[in-house]
């Protein structure tokens, strides 16, 4: 091993101890040496998901801001979970399909068998790297950085949880967005693959095509 590996692999270990620091400890209220964690603000967020779930009246009494329209019922907001983590499923499942395509596609771009085709290998990773780049994307869950930001905005309990359920909402849309996109071009690729199969079937084996 020379030196730049050593160097490099060094950096990398250090950069993610840093980004493990700032975005984890630091954010969620755990810095390093500390005797005791903070485990209030996410008591309260499991409160507000709690009354979300145990008291869709008193939900439904509060009065909405101007031109919003409040929040779901306890009924809506579990089928809202429920979709989510369904969609959250099939995300996951997108995931490993470009995940698989995309290694096969780099270890065929840098092999030898390929020198003579240029730059069409690159090319093919470079089409097929939007589709699971939008599944990470969205693969940010709702974690205890974003209740912290939502609670230090606003003090009433109401208020927060309208909050964080309209952050649901919107984490399911953008879940289904991608999905989408990354469905549709896993569709075209299966369909461009076996169009390309045909093809080198029909020019490796001339005499089974009529």
């Amino acid at each position: 091993m020379d030196w730049f590996a050593i160097c490099f692999i060094t950096g990398v270990w250090t950069l993610e101890g840093i980004v493990k620091w700032l975005c984890i400890d630091r954010l969620v209220g755990l810095p390093h040496f500390a005797m005791a964690p903070d485990f209030g603000p996410l008591k309260r967020r499991l409160h507000a998901y709690d009354q979300m779930k145990r008291h869709p009246k008193k939900f439904c009494e509060f009065v909405p801001a101007e031109g919003d329209d409040g929040l779901l019922s306890g009924g809506q907001h579990e089928i809202l979970l429920g979709v989510l983590k369904k969609v959250e499923a099939k995300n996951a499942v997108l995931a490993t399909f470009w995940s698989i395509v995309m290694a096969a596609l780099v270890a065929f771009a840098f092999s030898s068998s390929c020198e003579r085709l240029g730059v069409f290998p690159i090319s093919l990773v470079a089409v097929c790297a939007p589709f699971l780049t939008a599944i990470l994307l969205c693969a940010v869950q709702l974690d205890q950085i974003d209740a912290n930001r939502t609670l230090a905005s606003s003090c009433e309990d109401m208020v927060v949880a309208q909050k964080m359920q309209e952050a649901l909402m919107l984490d399911l849309l953008k879940k289904e967005a991608a999905f989408r996109f990354s469905w549709l071009g896993a569709m075209f690729s299966v369909l461009a693959a076996l169009v390309l199969s045909g093809l080198f079937a029909a020019r490796a084996f001339p005499d089974i095509w009529p």
